[in-house]
């Protein structure tokens, strides 16, 4: 996910009133950012992205919502946006970071400088120049903290895309877990989660929360497609095909919910799942590229029915 830069310097021709509101957000999220925040774990995952979990006594936040991080060793004014991964119901707050410009490598160097996988850093509340490690603003709001709203939910998450849906699920599976057996979830009856990768490892960090996930699947409100578009040597694909034939879950991500090699064929996904949920809305979610946004967007106004008994997709779209 690439962040904007932002930069100490106001344009010139600014006049006093033009100044005030830049000049008060950035009063307000210095001092709301001054607050210590202790980072508890970093954990490097394949792919290059960067797991950071950290605790700060005031900050509450909703499944889907955003915050904006800063580094003041790496640049005091510097703050970038990033999707919270941790469900509220956790005593921590994470973000998933994908090492792609700048900032975020000098980031990746800073806690990561021997360059391994796994935990890098501990309950580390300082940087070396003894200033706070990190420091965060917010939560804001985004368009996936309306899931909860819908019964029934279509998740689509390209790459790093998938992100915003982390805490989603997350919380679904911590409200499955508090709920009594046998009983549905209030307000969401079916999840349909859709994760597109060219990157085979970039399953890996997700897998966890999926396995999980599938273990407590309560009244089989989740169901889990994997589409991967990247390219397989033939060694690999060898040995795909051995491995399918020795076990019950998924060679490439382990879980019981098999891979799809290629493209997604929305509109026969959007038929289907029509299909199965007459007299009813079905919320759409993506975060990913733009050309995807469009496609999906598209699909969603052809398949809604205006039919009595028919099914109404509604689309919601996430900064990339």
């Amino acid at each position: 996910m690439v962040s904007p830069r932002f930069s100490s310097q106001l344009p010139s021709g600014f006049g006093l009133s033009d100044r005030f509101p830049c000049m008060l957000e950035r009063s307000i999220r210095q001092w709301r950012g001054s607050q210590d925040t202790i980072l508890l774990l970093a954990v490097a995952h394949p792919s290059k992205v960067l797991e950071l979990q950290m605790q700060k006594s005031s900050f509450k936040f909703k499944a889907g919502q955003y915050l904006f991080l800063n580094c003041p060793f790496l640049s005091k004014h510097e703050w970038h946006p990033f999707t919270i991964t941790a469900a509220p119901e956790e005593d921590f707050v994470s973000v998933h970071i994908r090492i792609v410009g700048d900032w975020t490598g000098k980031l990746w160097r800073l806690l990561n400088s021997e360059q391994q996988l796994g935990v890098v850093q501990e309950n580390l509340l300082t940087a070396p120049n003894g200033a706070s490690i990190l420091r965060i603003d917010g939560p804001f709001g985004a368009a996936s903290e309306e899931a909860f709203d819908f019964e029934n939910l279509m998740l689509i998450g390209a790459g790093i895309g998938v992100t915003p849906f982390a805490s989603i699920l997350k919380s679904v599976k911590y409200r499955l877990m508090l709920a009594p057996h046998g009983t549905k979830l209030r307000g969401i009856k079916k999840v349909h989660f859709f994760w597109i990768s060219r990157d085979r490892s970039a399953f890996e960090w997700f897998n966890d929360l999926l396995a999980a996930l599938e273990q407590e699947n309560y009244n089989s409100f989740l169901n889990i497609h994997i589409y991967f578009t990247g390219g397989l040597k033939d060694k690999e694909v060898q040995q795909i095909a051995d491995a399918e034939k020795l076990g019950e879950n998924d060679p490439i991500t382990g879980l019981h919910a098999r891979t799809h090699y290629g493209r997604p064929n929305w509109d026969q996904i959007f038929t289907d799942i029509a299909h199965q949920h007459p007299h009813s809305e079905v919320g759409v979610f993506f975060c990913g590229p733009a050309v995807l946004s469009k496609n999906l967007r598209a699909q969603c106004l052809t398949h809604t029915s205006s039919a009595v008994g028919g099914c109404r997709f509604v689309y919601h779209k996430e900064n990339f």
